[in-house]
Formats: C-alpha cells, structure tokens, sequence
C-alpha cells in the first residue's frame, strides 16, 4: 500500500495533476484523483436526527417521512445510500450529467467500494436509460459503472426492464402521485424475462428523490422473478421544510 501510495504521489507530481472535483493537490491516500477534504466530504453522513426507517430521509419526528408514506407498496428489500444531496454534491452531480465528466463515475465507482456497499455474490444492475441517452452520455453514463464493475470482478447485468423513449414536461411542479404514474408509463419489463431470474439482486440509480423509480424497478425486478432487491443511490435528496 505505502508503495502504491508513493508512486501516486510520483504520477500527481509530474502530470502535475489535481482534484478533478476542487482542484486541490492534496490528494487522498483512498481515492486518488480527489483530494483529502473531498474524500472526507464522502465519509460521514449525519444521522443525528430522527431518519425515515425505509430511506433515511431526516424526520421531526415519526418513523417514516411523507414520500415513503405515498409510495403505499415498498418493492424493494433494503436501501443505502452515500450522502445526502446538498449544495457540495449537487455540483458534483451538475460535473456528471451536465459537463458528462466521467471521473464521477469512476468516483462513485471506488466509493461504492471504499463504502462495502457491493457483494461479489450478488448481481448488479442499474436503472436503465434509453438508447440514445447511453450512446450520448457514453462514459459518463450509468451503464459505464457496470462496465467498471464487472472489470473488477462484480457480476453484472444490463437492460433487465427497459425505458421507453418518452418526452415528459419538466418534474418540478408535478404532484408525487403524477411523478408515479409517469414512471409507470416510462418503465417496462419485456416479456422474454418475466420470470426468467432469480435469487437477489442490487439496483443502482443516482438520486433518490421520491423513491418511484427505485420502487418501480424494484416491481419490474421482482416481476423478472428476483426474490430480493437490493437498492443503493449515490446521493438522497433532503426535502425542504414547510
């Protein structure tokens, strides 16, 4: 490890390389293309308040926040997460789909290593894009972290439920219960894989934010004859209180 280290050192000092999210030249000894600050952004999350019991929203009180209250059905059998989505990480998030660096993908790539939050044992999906999306985003794209993912030895597949190539109006000022039926809409399991699986399995996404996409895959996943679903999302989105 101390020779690894060291030869890190050697390549950012010659390539005179720096933090591909700050800049910064102190680079951290787990990841080395971020440095020490940006690692340790990565490393705790603060869950000294109440948290929902299914997504680990922060609650006033009660055991389960108001967008897992409307889900009704949960699909899925255990959710992790990274961090929470506040102003640092939306940046981080704004670098991967607006500016498609793809060092964001290999970051979350080592984090959801660094963190254990994967099993060998255990296949592993993302939630799907259409097409277009995943030849556009090339690098940057989700279905580019299974590719890392099965280089280091994860099993991995693709493609079990598709997306449907479907142009809505923006989510933002949409109610919860429209945001479901738009993802209903946008989400389809083909019928060569209706019961064609089983065992476990761990669905990725990015953002969870209502939880209707996690928890819709989820019904697809299990619909394609998983017993158990297994989801995990970089960031969850912290609701503003009224």
């Amino acid at each position: 490890m101390k020779n690894k280290n060291l030869l890190n050192d050697v390549k950012n000092t010659i390539l005179d390389l720096s933090c591909v999210i700050c800049g910064n030249k102190d680079f951290s000894k787990e990841i080395d293309f971020i440095c020490s600050d940006c690692f340790k952004s990565f490393e705790k999350l603060n869950t000294d308040n109440n948290i929902c019991k299914i997504c680990g929203h922060t609650l006033d009180s009660g055991n389960y926040c108001p967008s897992c209250s409307l889900l009704k059905n949960i699909y899925y059998d255990s959710y992790k997460f990274i961090q929470y989505y506040t102003g640092f990480f939306k940046n981080i998030i704004r670098m991967w789909k607006k500016e498609d660096n793809f060092m964001i993908n290999k970051l979350f790539f080592h984090l959801l290593i660094n963190k254990n939050l994967l099993s060998k044992e255990i296949p592993i999906t993302v939630v799907p894009d259409t097409k277009f999306k995943t030849i556009k985003r090339g690098r940057a794209g989700l279905h580019y972290l299974l590719f890392l993912l099965k280089k280091n030895g994860f099993y991995t597949l693709e493609n079990i439920y598709k997306k449907k190539f479907i142009l809505f109006s923006s989510q933002k000022n949409k109610s919860q219960e429209n945001r479901f039926s738009d993802i209903q809409n946008l989400y389809f399991l083909p019928k060569k894989n209706v019961n064609k699986f089983k065992g476990e399995i761990i669905l990725i996404d990015d953002i969870y934010t209502t939880g209707s996409t996690l928890n819709y895959g989820s019904k697809l996943l299990k619909e394609a004859g998983f017993s158990k679903v297994h989801t995990i999302t970089f960031f969850r989105t912290i609701f503003d209180k009224k």
